[in-house]
């Protein structure tokens, strides 16, 4: 008689292990397909909105600029922001369980970079009120926005010399471009008109 009920326990135990087995397996299952293509859309959504936010930004930047040079106005203050990756999810409740079962916040970097390259713009044509008109040395600045994404290609975004450019591994993108001419002049020096 002993025998029989030391069996119905030993039954009900691997009944919970095999039944445990199986949610680990699902729950594997969902971590490995699920939760890397949740992260990769979250990632495309970020990337897109950078896009949006560079191409704001740019647009504005172009309308101060237009409105001074036409209205003679003074300079204007703008403000923009940018978020800087996947990450800032607030949850009521969860713990442990629930960082398994979503993906990993991306990250950014938002910086002001100095490229090192300078243009000499020839403004024979131009006279400001002291009466000076010749070269204008433009030492070039970037806005730039790098990503770090963990389930989607790298990208960087750049506003440079009035235009949005996109980076990533296999080159360069124009988004929008620059309102910039090159030509060449008579004596073979080239012509820079912002």
């Amino acid at each position: 008689m002993n025998d029989t009920s030391n069996d119905a326990a030993l039954s009900e135990v691997i009944g919970f292990v095999l039944l445990m087995a199986l949610v680990v397996a699902a729950l594997s299952l969902y971590m490995i397909y699920v939760v890397p293509v949740e992260g990769r859309e979250a990632e495309i959504a970020q990337m897109n909105r950078i896009n949006e936010q560079f191409t704001d930004y740019k647009f504005t930047l172009d309308s101060i600029r237009t409105s001074m040079s036409i209205n003679n106005l003074s300079p204007v203050m703008t403000s923009t922001s940018f978020y800087l990756g996947t990450g800032g999810n607030s949850m009521d409740a969860g713990g442990f369980f629930v960082y398994l079962i979503k993906p990993l916040s991306s990250s950014a970097t938002l910086s002001v970079n100095t490229t090192g390259d300078t243009f000499s713009i020839d403004s024979s044509s131009y006279d400001d009120s002291s009466g000076n008109a010749g070269e204008f040395p433009l030492n070039v600045t970037a806005l730039e926005y790098a990503s770090d994404n963990n389930y989607w290609i790298q990208q960087r975004y750049s506003y440079l010399l009035g235009g949005v450019f996109l980076y990533q591994q296999d080159g360069v993108t124009n988004r929008i471009a620059p309102l910039i001419s090159i030509t060449n002049s008579s004596n073979r020096s080239v012509v820079v008109n912002v």
